[in-house]
C-alpha cells in the first residue's frame, strides 16, 4: 500500500491519501499547538512523514 502525504503550510490542513487504490483516507486541520510543539509547519511535516505508530 502506497500512501502519500499532504500539508498545506498556509492553513494547516493534512490530507492522506492511498494511491492504489485510490481513496481519500484522512483530512483535517492540525492544530496551532501541534504545529508549534514540533518546531514550525517544516518540523510538523518532518514528524508526521517519520511517524511509525500508525
Amino acid at each position: 500500500m502506497t500512501e502519500r502525504l499532504r500539508f498545506n503550510y498556509m492553513n494547516r490542513h493534512l490530507g492522506v491519501a492511498n494511491v492504489k487504490p485510490e481513496y481519500l483516507k484522512t483530512f483535517y486541520a492540525v492544530s496551532l499547538h501541534t504545529v508549534q510543539y514540533h518546531g514550525g509547519s517544516t518540523g510538523y511535516f518532518n514528524y508526521e512523514c517519520h511517524r511509525t505508530d500508525l
